[in-house]
């Protein structure tokens, strides 16, 4: 055998692997040629083939079930928030109820207090009950009754409040106070009292940013005692954070008047002032200029500006205008 014909066998082998090879690249870029191409579903201008296109199609699904996924997970989210708004809210509007203030106070009939067996003197758990402030759904469920003013109770309750304030435990506070109001007696007597707690609920909801409720309660104080200084600066600080400077001003004016010597209610009384001019003086620039810019656009029609004008003080008073050309 001759020892060359190995080589040429492998010579023909690998020549007819390239022309198989040839042959399929040829016949794969027919096809391409022939191919049915579509127009790009987001950029105008370009093509795709059939199995480009599945595969786009596909992707862009995908991304987009991604992102509804992401949507309900943010909304379920803000949901959730809202619901636990929602019962904060709940619970202290429960808690300032005055039918329920108290914690055997569920109800407004006395024929169900006797028929039930609620707290009563002869009771265990009254002083307990009182002294710690449960909740009507801390006690008995039978536990109801109607609440009877007592100034005594009121003051101890208001004191338990304040307590709490300390402790920075505001919703707790709130409650107290709301108890305390539920067991003041409502004569003028009384007034200043009712008004302590209207207005140091008022703190508590400054504590906790709610600043129309702070006006809310700030209000219901100064009604009952329009000398109560305390309750003029509080509500003059929820104006000022609620950007209503004036209102803040005039609140901080009867403050000072009612006492003039009180150092921290002129510091306030300045302050405020000062920042309700600033305001007022940033609110008159602003005013000027698109003024300015109005006046401008109509004399620019006629090759002339404001800056042309120029006023000039008179010895007896007033200004005159005169015309500058440039």
């Amino acid at each position: 055998m001759n020892s060359s014909e190995p080589t040429q066998r492998a010579r023909l082998r690998y020549t007819k692997e390239q022309q198989q090879q040839q042959q399929q690249q040829q016949q794969q870029e027919k096809r391409m040629e022939f191919a049915e191409v579509h127009d790009h579903p987001d950029n105008p201008g370009e093509y795709l083939t059939e199995d480009e296109l599945k595969a786009y199609l596909e992707e862009k699904e995908s991304q987009a079930q991604k992102a509804r996924q992401e949507e309900e997970q943010k909304t379920a989210k803000e949901k959730s928030d809202d619901q636990d708004i929602h019962d904060r809210q709940a619970k202290i509007d429960q808690s300032l109820n005055p039918l329920i203030a108290h914690p055997a106070s569920g109800s407004s009939s006395k024929n169900q207090a006797s028929s039930c067996g609620g707290i009563t003197d002869s009771n265990p758990w009254r002083e307990d009950v009182e002294d710690r402030g449960l909740s009507s759904l801390e006690v008995h469920p039978g536990a109801y009754r109607v609440v009877k003013k007592n100034s005594a109770r009121a003051t101890k309750l208001k004191e338990l409040g304040n307590a709490r304030y300390k402790n920075q435990d505001y919703f707790e506070s709130i409650r107290y106070y709301g108890q305390a109001l539920a067991y003041c007696p409502t004569d003028e007597t009384h007034a200043h009292l009712r008004a302590v707690c209207y207005s140091n609920r008022g703190a508590c909801y400054m504590a906790l940013g709610k600043y129309r409720r702070v006006v809310e309660e700030t209000s219901m104080a100064i009604e009952l005692d329009p000398r109560y200084v305390r309750a003029l600066m509080r509500r003059a600080k929820a104006y000022e954070l609620m950007d209503r400077l004036e209102d803040a001003v005039e609140d901080l004016n009867a403050a000072v008047d009612v006492d003039k010597t009180y150092v921290p209610a002129l510091q306030e009384q300045r302050r405020v002032n000062t920042l309700y001019k600033e305001k007022t003086e940033k609110m008159k620039e602003e005013m000027l200029s698109k003024l300015k810019g109005f006046g401008n656009t109509i004399l620019g029609k006629f090759g002339m500006s404001l800056d042309n004008f120029k006023l000039k003080p008179q010895e007896g008073g007033g200004y005159s205008v005169s015309y500058e050309n440039n």
